[in-house]
């Protein structure tokens, strides 16, 4: 079954004839790719291809909450902030009770140890908070330079990167919360630094996406 998301789900369906009530039951199959899936796996879609709408590349940056921005430049993409507001509600949740916790420690001399460690989660959930809740980037790419702004508020300072200096536009695992992995998008130069281009993009499919769309603009190929 071909989800409007671009997911495909298979049912297992049973059925049979039996005294009284016909039984009947259908199951839900997960089957789905992870980091430890085999890399020469590749999926026979030859029968439900014809069924199948393509999914363009910004199609598929839309649905990752990514904004094509028009303007003079080759490729401007906005990644707001607040995107992910699933795990940002987790996120905050978690922090409330770490941050509660961590006063608690403090105000009943509970051992320094234990306050510390709770202490250190707690700021550890606090910028991740803020990550989720208020960090946005702008990534530009003109005929020659790639630009990009990210912080809190999109307020960063502007890295300009020369177009002859990228080696290559990469997709590395941030985070996972549950069964959900989230990626960044990194800029690889010539000279091997690595810049965050954004990050908190949910499933590799849209991280894929994203760096597609970037290499294309660059001329990465």
């Amino acid at each position: 079954v071909s989800l409007t998301n671009g997911s495909i789900v298979w049912r297992l369906e049973a059925h049979a004839a039996t005294p009284g009530i016909d039984f009947k039951t259908v199951f839900e199959v997960p089957v789905f790719r992870t980091d430890e899936s085999s890399p020469d796996f590749v999926l026979d879609d030859s029968v439900i291809r014809p069924y199948l709408r393509q999914e363009g590349l910004d199609d598929a940056l839309q649905r990752a909450g990514v904004f094509v921005e028009p303007g003079r430049a080759e490729l401007t993409l906005h990644f707001p902030a607040a995107r992910q507001k699933g795990p940002a509600i987790g996120v905050t949740a978690v922090f409330a009770v770490l941050g509660s916790g961590t006063a608690a420690l403090l105000m009943f001399g509970a051992p320094i140890i234990i306050t510390v460690i709770t202490g250190i989660i707690a700021l550890l959930s606090l910028w991740w908070m803020v990550e989720l809740w208020l960090v946005s980037s702008r990534v530009e790419i003109s005929h020659r330079t790639l630009s990009v702004r990210r912080g809190i508020f999109g307020l960063g300072p502007t890295r300009i990167i020369p177009l002859k200096e990228i080696a290559d536009i990469t997709i590395e695992k941030s985070s996972q919360t549950g069964d959900k992995s989230y990626y960044a998008v990194k800029l690889v130069t010539e000279s091997g630094r690595r810049i965050k281009l954004a990050d908190n993009l949910c499933g590799m499919r849209d991280a894929e996406a994203v760096a597609a769309r970037l290499k294309a603009a660059a001329g990465l190929g």
